[in-house]
């Protein structure tokens, strides 16, 4: 595992040998086995840091996530946040899904001002903190509509902003860009981006998009499957915002894309003919 710069400090979440399996439908039939999703994960993410756990469709991205959230116990190993082991879901610790999941009989603003309303702030305040979260999400304009008026990407927002409304420790995103069109998707993305370096919450990001997670993350932890495991974490040292087509960032993908045993595009050749650095194109 590649800690890089953060030698030397202490993680804000730890996996420690995590495994997960799963009773398959024959687990009554003696000598069956079960369906291991999970086996020897094994990772650290830091305060403040944006990390993505990148892999394809069923290597136990969302399993992870969920036992990183609470939702779900590990079968053997344990994960660590502010060094206590996770149990059970926690009200500073917020999970958003590609579904969007907004209250359909609230607002824009009766959304967002939902979680301030369950802790009991007093009206003014929470309508305050409302405001200036949906004007940071960038639907200023909108508070008073309803969910079904919204497009996907603006519900999405209603979703961060509602959010950000109870101050987290840390955000766990599954897919929540998923469901939407290309274009309305890297503009999340880079509102995403903003937000975040606004804020500076610590974000774990699950998404099987090579890009997207190059775009996003500090770091990147390449999964694989059966069972799921992190076979590497990456860094990305590259600036914000960051530029798809750059030789620096291409390089990465090509990096990543051989976790996965992937042959890398014409594009990467292209850019580095242009660079004068032939040679690496043949990766």
């Amino acid at each position: 595992m590649e800690h890089g710069m953060e030698r030397g400090r202490t993680p804000k979440i730890s996996a420690r040998s995590v495994s997960k399996t799963f009773a398959s439908r024959c687990g009554s039939v003696p000598g069956s086995r079960g369906i291991t999703a999970l086996d020897g994960v094994d990772f650290d993410i830091y305060d403040g840091e944006l990390f993505c756990l990148l892999g394809p469709s069923g290597c136990g991205k969302t399993t992870l996530l969920n036992i990183l959230a609470g939702f779900e116990r590990p079968s053997t190993g344990e994960v660590l946040i502010d060094g206590v082991p996770v149990s059970k879901p926690h009200p500073k610790r917020v999970t958003i899904f590609q579904e969007y999941a907004l209250l359909p009989w609230r607002s824009v603003l009766g959304n967002v001002e939902f979680g301030l309303e369950v802790a009991g702030l007093p009206q003014f305040e929470r309508r305050r903190v409302a405001l200036g979260l949906i004007e940071l999400v960038g639907l200023r304009g909108y508070e008073g509509r309803m969910p079904w008026e919204l497009s996907g990407g603006m519900r999405q927002r209603v979703a961060v902003a509602r959010a950000l409304a109870v101050d987290p420790d840390i955000f766990f995103m599954d897919e929540p860009f998923g469901a939407l069109d290309a274009l309305t998707r890297l503009k999340m993305e880079e509102e995403l981006t903003r937000i975040w370096l606004e804020k500076r919450k610590t974000i774990v990001f699950v998404t099987h998009d090579i890009d997207e997670a190059i775009y996003l993350a500090d770091r990147v932890g390449v999964m694989t499957s059966h069972p799921g495991r992190i076979k590497r974490v990456v860094e990305i040292p590259l600036g914000r915002p960051r530029d798809r087509t750059s030789f620096d960032f291409i390089k990465i993908k090509v990096e990543i894309q051989a976790e996965f045993e992937l042959v890398p595009g014409s594009a990467f050749v292209a850019v580095a003919c242009a660079q004068g650095t032939v040679e690496v194109g043949g990766v």
